[in-house]
């Protein structure tokens, strides 16, 4: 065992004893040698040598941890709905409505292949993106592919009060998120090098982790 992971292993104890204290003076002291530990192990690992792709289900918090694991190890980070919003001049709930899911997920595949130009880039991708194989192969040859997971209740209070979720218009419910979710399963699986659950963790917990478990 490095002595960052062994550092990594204790914090993580002393974060538990400062939650149970609700010290933040603790809590914020021990994040921020957490974060020094996480980036002791990146380095040591090259981590910015490919990309890091997040994928997983909607509201499992790809977007929140990229931009939060991009603050840690200064890797630029990319959403790559946003990307493509940008490409094509439309957001996405538009995209789906004028073009349809498949025109979309060619977007989504082209988007992916792009990322590979230039490499040392944590990417937050759809959460369709794993229904194709060309993409989970394209994510894989091209880096780390780590999959969020939270449990439906938990998706369902994080994106129920969010309307710009296309496939999910007129089903909000926990119900049909799990089925989605069930769904999907077999190809997150497929795709995910890494798997990592998110719910009632905090960003730095769940960047420790990904750092932590994320080797090439």
């Amino acid at each position: 065992m490095s002595f960052a992971r062994y550092v990594l292993d204790c914090i993580r104890g002393f974060l538990f004893i400062g939650q149970q204290f609700y010290s933040w003076q603790l809590w914020y002291l021990l994040s921020v040698i957490f974060v020094i530990a996480s980036i002791c192990i990146m380095a040591e690992h090259k981590i910015k040598d490919k990309n890091i792709f997040m994928i997983g289900f909607m509201g499992t918090g790809k977007t929140t941890i990229s931009n939060a694991l991009g603050y840690i190890t200064g890797m630029p980070v990319i959403d790559i709905d946003k990307y493509i919003e940008e490409q094509e001049n439309m957001s996405i709930s538009d995209i789906f409505e004028k073009n349809g899911e498949e025109y979309f997920r060619k977007l989504e595949t082209k988007a992916l292949e792009d990322m590979q130009i230039n490499v040392g880039k944590i990417v937050s991708c759809g959460g369709g993106v794993v229904l194709k194989d060309e993409n989970i192969e394209i994510m894989k040859e091209g880096g780390r592919t780590v999959l969020l997971t939270a449990e439906p209740k938990t998706i369902y209070d994080r994106i129920c009060e969010n309307k710009d979720r296309p496939l999910l218009n007129n089903h909000m419910t926990v119900e049909y998120i799990e089925k989605m979710i069930a769904d999907r399963e077999k190809r997150y699986q497929k795709a995910a090098q890494v798997s990592i659950a998110t719910d009632g963790k905090s960003r730095v917990e769940i960047c420790g982790e990904i750092l932590e478990r994320t080797s090439f």
